[in-house]
């Protein structure tokens, strides 16, 4: 008797396979209603998703794109998602690789540890024009079985430091600075040192930061210098005798306006339970995910503004037709497109990046004060003539023009921009570079 065997399926077709499943990965015990209804909030948004399989050429190009740290402020503004829904996948163990061809001083990785596929499911954390998106992360095991990271991200290409980004909107749920009692998380650092007369040398530092920071792979020197050049730091001594630095790195303040990581809901509610009973032990597995995906935000920055920002060729793959039953169900074949970054075969991270920093130059102001004034935020409504605004029934800083009967915000006086410039939102526009 011939046996039945199971179709070969991509990464895509087995994460939406998870969405579905009513036990732990390991079968030991039933999921709760609240994660279940989770995966149906994920399968929803998977179903509607654009999906892309990025190629290794372009992951080896935003490997060296997100080294590039004093340009990251101009390209987070490119970091927008190209769709409202889209599942980016690639392969992790080749963008390891890359990011430690570029940094030896990176611990090396086991690959049999280490799953060798890492998708992005990305979609925007609320209805309306507003660019703010949430980013989840889907992993492979040893059984070729996908799981979703504890993490998850949540970013704001055109983020205010006077209105930073507090957490997921959609997913009501804060940034993990903002849950009461989420440690802070050690660190260490080389700081440069001198060592004799001329030799540069570097020390080891631990300090504590926000999870935020590290996450994001953004951060610099924190305090102003005195006359000799010299940070004065803070010792406390730690558990071991050792001393540890208080808050000598911070992230840039354009980082902090916007930038978020939540625990992905689907671990919240798994962990229902152990909040309760065990905080401590879900902070620890919370803290490990966090040391796991050091630098995380930066590269996922990157990586969407390279596709945005440079020419791409986009290659729908065919995909296989009919269905295939998951218990009740009938799942179709999620087809997916390959992407590939077209870019000179030398140079290629010179090329790429002269190439955002054309698409970053039409978009620069310099730094200048900006007047207080009220903003329209009436959505799908665009303002067809000059308007002084005359504001009734204000609350919460909304009110409804008498003139025009839109929507409008009151926005503080404040300064805008760095000191060599900084980007404008309304003169920027996305275009499609066809490969020469």
């Amino acid at each position: 008797m011939a046996t039945k065997t199971k179709p070969d399926l991509t990464f895509i077709d087995k994460v939406h396979e998870w969405t579905f499943r009513k036990r732990s990965n390991n079968g030991d015990f039933p999921l709760s209603r609240e994660v279940q209804a989770i995966q149906a909030r994920i399968r929803g948004k998977l179903r509607e998703a654009q999906r892309f399989i990025v190629d290794d050429e372009a992951i080896e190009v935003v490997a060296g794109l997100s080294r590039e740290f004093d340009r990251l402020e101009s390209w987070s503004f490119l970091a927008r998602l190209p769709y409202d829904c889209l599942f980016l996948q690639f392969n992790l163990h080749h963008k390891i690789e890359s990011l430690r061809k570029l940094d030896d001083r990176m611990l090396p990785v086991d690959p049999e540890a280490t799953s060798p596929i890492l998708g992005y499911l990305l979609f925007r954390d609320t209805d309306g024009d507003s660019p703010v998106w949430v980013a989840h992360e889907f992993y492979q095991d040893e059984n070729g079985d996908p799981f979703i990271g504890m993490i998850a991200f949540v970013f704001d290409p055109e983020g205010d430091p006077q209105w930073p980004v507090r957490g997921s909107k959609f997913w009501r749920s804060p940034t993990l600075s903002l849950r009461k009692g989420f440690p802070r998380l050690p660190v260490t650092i080389m700081y440069p040192t001198r060592d004799g007369e001329d030799r540069p040398s570097e020390m080891p530092f631990t300090c504590y930061c926000d999870p935020e920071i590290a996450l994001g792979g953004v951060f610099q020197p924190k305090g102003e210098p005195d006359e000799d050049g010299k940070v004065s730091f803070r010792f406390t001594v730690d558990d071991d005798g050792g001393k540890v630095l208080d808050d000598i790195i911070e992230a840039p303040s354009w980082f902090l306006g916007r930038a978020a990581v939540i625990v992905d809901p689907w671990w919240d509610h798994y962990f229902a339970q152990r909040w309760k009973d065990d905080p401590a032990r879900a902070h620890q597995l919370i803290c490990h995910e966090i040391n796991e995906c050091r630098g995380a935000m930066k590269f996922l920055i990157a990586l969407l503004a390279a596709i945005n920002g440079l020419p791409r060729d986009v290659i729908p793959i065919q995909t296989r037709s009919g269905k295939r039953p998951l218990g009740m169900n009938m799942l179709p074949y999620l087809g997916h497109s390959h992407l590939k970054i077209t870019l000179p075969r030398d140079n290629r991270v010179v090329y790429a990046r002269n190439a955002l920093d054309g698409h970053d130059a039409v978009a620069h102001r310099r730094n200048h004060p900006v007047i207080g004034h009220w903003r329209v935020v009436d959505r799908g409504k665009k303002v067809t003539h000059l308007c002084r605004h005359m504001p009734t029934m204000v609350e919460n800083g909304l009110g409804m023009c008498e003139i025009c009967e839109m929507l409008i915000r009151w926005i503080k006086p404040h300064r805008s921009g760095r000191g060599e410039g900084f980007v404008d939102h309304d003169a920027y526009e996305v275009t499609a570079k066809k490969a020469s």
